[in-house]
């Protein structure tokens, strides 16, 4: 009877080990891509991250055309935020002025390279609902699987 609660007890154990091993481990991550939409018009310098039920994240950011690359995706399920930029009507309708330098100082130059985010279109930005900024309450969800893989957002009002 002794050996026979052994192998029995050594069967859970090994069973239990297994549960914890088979699900997607912390550093397990994919390569996603898509476009943001709301409305059905390109969301740019819009943030969306993925957020699993553990609390691992991986974010992006798009570009002027709402196409995002996440490259630090988490594997499995995941609910997704999509943060828009926050701009006031007058810097939407391009009627913003950046304050004047202090005295004896001259402007910041913009800068070097490809800074994506100095170049956006103020027009371009659309507000969006708060509800899509928490991946609580933005009803957003999608399972990341390893590998690379495309999944367009679309928002609506």
């Amino acid at each position: 009877m002794r050996p026979f609660a052994t192998i029995a007890v050594l069967a859970l154990l090994a069973g239990l080990l297994c549960s914890f091993g088979c699900g997607p481990g912390i550093h397990d991550r994919a390569n996603v891509k898509g476009r943001v939409t709301f409305g059905g018009s390109a969301v740019p310098l819009a943030q969306v991250v993925f957020t699993t039920k553990d609390r691992r994240t991986g974010s992006a950011l798009t570009d002027d055309h709402g196409n995002y690359e996440m490259r630090d995706a988490p594997v499995g399920e995941v609910m997704v935020s999509v943060t828009g930029m926050k701009l006031s009507a007058e810097m939407r309708m391009g009627k913003y002025k950046a304050p004047e330098p202090p005295k004896g100082m001259q402007p910041m130059a913009p800068p070097e390279g490809d800074a994506g985010i100095a170049k956006f279109d103020p027009k371009k930005i659309r507000p969006l609902p708060d509800k899509y900024e928490k991946p609580e309450t933005s009803g957003l969800t999608y399972v990341v699987e390893k590998g690379e893989h495309k999944y367009d957002i679309s928002l609506t009002p």
